[in-house]
């Protein structure tokens, strides 16, 4: 049994596991991939306090992990297939274990969402990915889809290396924030193609994306597609009434959204932090903090609730 498990190691779940651990208590941390989150997709972090000339996503998500190495953090690297409780226990299932915990802190971060085109699953995984952490290496061309701050950011950071870039938006304008639209303007091997919508695509030798483009088809051929077309909460694992009671909330909002205080009331002893709760909010201090503040509510509630634990 304990205390707190924490699930995800990207900015939310290190800051909630370090002060915890600072605060005596000894936290599970489990990752299933490398701790980061989506800081190994980001190709210049400019606005989290200390870097003032920036830091690279991958050196911030190193600086990250050290710092729980330092701070003697329990990390365990498997993947969370289900979490359920029963009798004030939480039950996280695992691929490799099965271990309870008096609290849990979900920080799993986001899903991408799919275009919802034909041939679109049967490609991903081989000529179309959804985080660029997962693109093979050296690659000469690109077919970024869409238009915020992921897509921008992406593609920058593809055009390090890449030969060719071509970003693809539907609307007449991008919709991530102007200082990364004005550096992919700058940027020779990045092409912007506005009012574009793609409607299917085919794996050959490489990757063809039929397009809508003003009333016109068009044909988009590169090396591999890039689909940045925003993400949705990572709350699959949950079960039962976990799931049943974040829906609840998320239907009854005057505002048509997850509630985020509700959300952590909701079930005693669930807390939620980062971009898993934080919709289009999402940025490294913002899960940071979150992270830290999902820690003291934890350390609170074990204070305050130990006693239903026998």
């Amino acid at each position: 049994m304990y205390d707190v498990v924490v699930i995800g190691a990207g900015p939310a779940g290190t800051s909630a596991a370090i002060q915890l651990k600072r605060s005596g208590i000894e936290p599970l941390l489990l990752e299933k991939d490398e701790a980061g989150g989506l800081l190994l997709n980001a190709n210049l972090v400019e606005n989290y306090p200390g870097f003032p000339d920036g830091v690279s996503g991958e050196i911030l998500a190193e600086t990250f992990s050290k710092h729980l190495k330092n701070a003697g953090v329990a990390l365990r690297k498997e993947a969370v297939k289900k979490i359920f409780r029963e009798k004030n226990v939480f039950h996280i299932v695992t691929n490799k274990d099965e271990v309870l915990a008096k609290c849990v802190i979900l920080a799993t971060g986001t899903l991408p969402k799919k275009l919802g085109i034909p041939d679109e699953m049967d490609i991903a995984g081989r000529k179309l990915f959804y985080e660029i952490k997962d693109l093979p290496a050296n690659t000469d061309t690109f077919m970024v889809i869409g238009g915020g701050d992921i897509a921008f950011d992406y593609a920058l950071n593809l055009s390090k290396t890449a030969g060719k870039i071509d970003i693809i938006i539907r609307g007449a304008i991008p919709k991530c924030i102007p200082v990364l639209s004005e550096k992919a303007e700058r940027k020779a091997n990045i092409k912007i193609h506005y009012r574009t919508i793609p409607f299917s695509m085919k794996e050959e030798k490489n990757i063809v994306v039929k397009c809508n483009a003003e009333g016109k088809q068009k044909n988009f051929v590169s090396d591999y597609v890039l689909v940045a077309v925003g993400r949705i909460p990572n709350i699959e694992m949950l079960e039962g009434a976990l799931k049943d009671g974040l829906v609840a909330v998320s239907r009854t909002s005057n505002i048509g959204r997850i509630n985020d205080e509700l959300k952590d009331c909701s079930v005693p002893g669930l807390f939620l932090a980062g971009d898993v709760k934080n919709e289009d909010f999402r940025q490294t201090g913002i899960s940071v903090g979150d992270g830290l503040m999902s820690a003291m509510k934890a350390v609170r509630f074990l204070r305050g609730k130990h006693e239903d634990y026998g």
